[in-house]
């Protein structure tokens, strides 16, 4: 099987204004750029051999930096993209937060007590969806080292299946680091 590494896109300028994205498809900004470029000295002790991102813009752009770099094959996988975060999808983070009852809030600590507004997937098959990617990309590339490049929160769904957690225990797998982790 492959070994795999994992990380999250650089940043956007919807990261900057501290916006939920989602399945919205937002470039990289030039900070993220600079991220990507200066994460590429610690991606190159890795050894990778392919690349592969969800097929977002912001997800493909940091793949395609370190490919170029690498000289290595970039793939997209559909399996890859953020969790739909359907009506809050270009809202303002610190607004979705600002009080108590937040909706946003409750499944931000606890994604089994709430179903997020006008998504198209519930936090299971967004779940399923990954760990299927994931588990794919290992088997298709025996033998190979590949990073995958994909989003925060469909990332920590990950981690609570590869931790044998809830998601209940999503927040707690959140990590904003682009640097790869070997899964």
């Amino acid at each position: 099987m492959a070994n795999i590494y994992i990380c999250r896109h650089c940043k956007t300028s919807w990261n900057k204004e501290h916006r939920v994205q989602g399945t919205i498809n937002i470039p990289l900004s030039e900070e993220g750029k600079l991220q990507a470029t200066e994460n590429l000295q610690y991606i190159q002790s890795l050894g990778i051999q392919r690349i592969i991102t969800s097929e977002s813009i912001r997800a493909f752009e940091t793949g395609k930096i370190y490919a170029d770099h690498l000289k290595v094959p970039i793939n997209t996988h559909s399996g890859l993209g953020e969790i739909d975060h359907g009506a809050w999808e270009g809202e303002l983070l610190p607004e979705l937060l600002s009080t108590p009852s937040s909706s946003f809030k409750q499944w931000m600590q606890n994604p089994l007590l709430v179903e997020i507004p006008s998504s198209k997937e519930t936090i299971h098959e967004a779940q399923k969806r990954i760990v299927t990617a994931v588990e794919e990309i290992r088997l298709g590339h025996k033998n190979e080292n590949v990073l995958i490049v994909t989003h925060k929160h469909i990332k920590a769904l990950l981690y609570c299946e590869l931790n044998k957690q809830s998601v209940a225990n999503f927040s707690n797998n959140i990590e904003e680091t682009i640097r790869p982790t070997k899964i």
